[in-house]
């Protein structure tokens, strides 16, 4: 009782960048729609509502008349990023509520990008992790993956792309083409889409901090007989660079 502990975890990463280069007009322009992954990652819920009427109406003005799913992710990324305003002040905004205000930090491009291309019938995910700088400073970003038929997933950074400042972060000559099909070997990533976390114990009951480090359900968990119980995460932190 009253008592503390301190929980830290040391990793070595391999680190490498990524680049696609993808000929469109050799892309299935359809998907196989009864397959679970397109299932899983189209669905629309209150993480990604890509059913509200607002999504879905910026959906089709993005697109408009075109069926390549390629061209159409980035005719929405074009969208998005012509429409917002990065603005970091303005953490954790929900995507109708980015879509409305026209700005937002990266959980807000991301995920409202990802509600957009869902509505627009392209599977699609938020990713959470960390961007390193140059100063072996890590940053909490998050930033999107969707998924072109017989071709796999393509990672998409719209905030990047629409040039957020990020301190002593490298910047490409043309971050709007570089961040879309493009990732740095800057970030890490912690969680690909909403992981749904269970109890391990009926009993147990669960925390979750008020930032989201990686997008999942339940954080910790407490067990046994006590009667409160609070913790708190902290940012990464870089030991070296080899």
């Amino acid at each position: 009782r009253g008592a503390s502990r301190r929980v830290a975890q040391t990793f070595i990463l391999d680190r490498y960048a990524v680049e696609c280069r993808i000929q469109t007009d050799r892309l299935r322009q359809d998907y196989d729609t009864e397959r679970p992954l397109y299932k899983a990652y189209t669905v629309s819920n209150s993480f990604t509502p890509a059913s509200h009427p607002e999504i879905e109406a910026a959906a089709r003005a993005a697109v408009g008349r075109e069926k390549n799913p390629y061209r159409k992710a980035r005719l929405i990324y074009s969208y998005l990023l012509r429409r917002m305003s990065y603005d970091p002040a303005k953490g954790y905004r929900d995507a109708v509520t980015g879509l409305k205000e026209k700005s937002g930090d990266s959980y807000t491009y991301a995920t409202l990008f990802v509600a957009l291309l869902r509505s627009a019938g392209i599977p699609a995910r938020t990713i959470a992790g960390y961007v390193i700088t140059d100063g072996k400073s890590a940053k909490p970003h998050f930033w999107t993956e969707f998924y072109l038929e017989n071709f796999g997933w393509v990672p998409s950074d719209p905030s990047l792309g629409d040039k957020a400042p990020i301190k002593d972060l490298p910047v490409p000559s043309d971050p709007e083409t570089y961040y879309f099909g493009s990732m740095s070997n800057r970030h890490i990533v912690f969680s690909r889409g909403l992981v749904q976390a269970k109890r391990i114990s009926p009993q147990g009951r669960t925390l979750e901090p008020p930032e989201m480090h990686s997008l999942q359900t339940v954080y910790a968990e407490g067990v046994g007989d006590f009667s409160s119980f609070s913790g708190s995460w902290n940012d990464l932190q870089v030991v070296g660079v080899y």
